[in-house]
């Protein structure tokens, strides 16, 4: 059996189509197998962001929870420990005496400047001296020495 020209190209023909259909074929499914692996996992995306989200709210309410449950105890420890530093007020009346004591300040012979040392605004006078007639009477005190201030510290140099 031999093979003509013609039968030849209608059997190139027909493998050509074939080829044409499965390579067709072929696109199409791993289309179709494409498009079903990316809905499969926008579904299972979907799912995973929900149980997160579940999760998440789970997690933030038992957060909440122990929050709350910290500031009770917290203010608990506040209240007592404010109770506890905050002294009662008892109010009493209380006995009271009224106690007056008299000194006398004596000092050397007053003069102008003695009385500007003072603080000025009154006068400083010498109590009155005891009688002679008293035959017990303590002797006079003895003078006190004047004081006179240390000199002034050195001015501060310039450093040169």
């Amino acid at each position: 059996m031999s093979t003509t020209a013609t039968s030849r190209d209608r059997f190139r023909t027909g493998v050509a189509a074939v080829t044409g259909l499965v390579a067709a074929g072929a696109m199409a499914s791993t289309g179709w197998a494409a498009g079903a692996a990316a809905q499969d996992f926008t579904q299972q995306q979907a799912q995973r962001r929900a149980e997160q989200q579940d999760r998440q709210a789970v997690q933030d309410a038992r957060a909440s929870r122990a929050l709350a449950r910290y500031n009770a105890r917290l203010a608990r420890i506040v209240r007592r420990q404010s109770a506890a530093l905050r002294p009662a007020v008892v109010l009493r009346e209380r006995p009271t005496r009224t106690r007056v004591t008299v000194r006398y300040v004596t000092g050397a012979a007053a003069s102008s400047s003695s009385a500007a040392r003072l603080g000025g605004g009154g006068t400083v006078s010498t109590p009155p001296a005891p009688s002679p007639s008293g035959a017990g009477s303590a002797p006079a005190p003895a003078p006190l020495p004047s004081y006179t201030p240390p000199p002034p510290p050195p001015a501060p140099s310039s450093g040169s």
